[in-house]
């Protein structure tokens, strides 16, 4: 029984060892940035901007999508772009500022992704007159 377990435990370790070998030798590769979305009062609306901050030196995808609903109709956009980043520095993707009924909603997603695959989603709403985090 005990050397079951011990040949268990060697193929367990020995499997374990070549995904890490395969990954670079990390079990779990930390984000290359993360993104914020801050939704501010301006006025009869709100000013929406999507922020990106490098924690290494990366290329990334960074979309903002933002749909806003109210009597006056509806609208969405979105801006994409690729952004270069360097460890600790933040850039704007977009920013926004749009008016808003007293019954209305606005919903904005920021996402990011490198090499096709994302890695972040944010989510942040007004509804009410209130800003929320989804």
């Amino acid at each position: 029984m005990l050397l079951r377990c011990l040949s268990h435990l060697k193929a367990t370790v020995l499997a374990v060892s070549l995904i890490l070998l395969a990954h670079g030798g990390q079990a779990d590769e930390a984000e290359p940035a993360t993104g914020r979305i801050d939704i501010e009062q301006a006025g009869d609306g709100f000013r929406i901007s999507g922020l990106v901050t490098g924690h290494a030196d990366t290329a990334i995808m960074a979309e903002l999508t933002i749909a806003k609903r109210d009597a006056a109709g509806q609208v969405s956009s979105t801006q994409s772009r690729e952004i270069s980043l360097t460890p600790d520095e933040t850039q704007t993707l977009a920013q926004s500022t749009l008016s808003l009924g007293p019954d209305g909603q606005i919903d904005a997603v920021l996402t990011l992704s490198r090499d096709g695959v994302a890695f972040a989603r944010i989510e942040r709403s007004v509804r009410d007159g209130r800003i929320e985090t989804r």
